[in-house]
């Protein structure tokens, strides 16, 4: 099984590989293949002429050899995105060097990821698996609804804010810049 993991971009990912499966299964990929490797042929002819016979037979089996290994065959890709799961999506003819780099790279990160938050137990909230890569937007946004839950501690910001920073202000010791950073 092809699976490769995401974590917010499965949409993403899906017109990437479908881009580069029409592009690995159109006519015109096979004929570009076709003219480099009469190209080639020719390039080793030349070389064998120059080189009174000698040739690197290992060389050249070995590019024909990467090639049909992992160019040729098609396999099917499974998309899985972790936070959106409706962008989960399977991909077909996906050439097979690609989907087994793409596959162990992405097992290997998602190992890691899941590893990492077990091993330093973070708070659910916070866990990349579930959020994805702003897995801290939602204190950030909770920060700016600050409210304080005890009566005198807010009755000591408000004097504070009423006896100190207003006067400054007024003063021009300071302006609303230096209060906002």
């Amino acid at each position: 099984m092809w699976e490769l993991f995401s974590y917010g971009g499965g949409d993403f990912l899906r017109l990437v590989f479908n881009g580069i499966a029409s592009i690995f299964g159109s006519d015109d990929y096979n004929t570009a293949i076709v003219i480099a490797a009469m190209c080639g042929m020719l390039s080793i002819m030349v070389m064998v002429a120059f080189r009174r016979g000698e040739i690197n037979v290992h060389l050249f089996m070995g590019i024909i050899m990467v090639y049909q290994i992992a160019l040729v065959p098609k396999v099917d890709l499974i998309i899985v995105d972790k936070i959106v799961p409706a962008n989960s999506s399977v991909v077909s003819n996906v050439p097979m060097g690609l989907a087994l780099t793409a596959t162990i790279f992405s097992r290997f990160s998602h190992w890691s990821t899941g590893v990492m938050e077990t091993v330093f137990s973070l708070p659910n909230q916070m866990k990349y698996q579930g959020n994805g890569l702003l897995f801290a937007n939602s204190l950030v946004e909770a920060a700016g609804n600050f409210e304080f839950t005890d009566p005198r501690m807010a009755t000591n910001f408000s004097d504070f804010w009423k006896s100190c920073v207003y006067y400054d202000l007024l003063l021009g010791l300071y302006g609303w810049d230096d209060v906002i950073e």
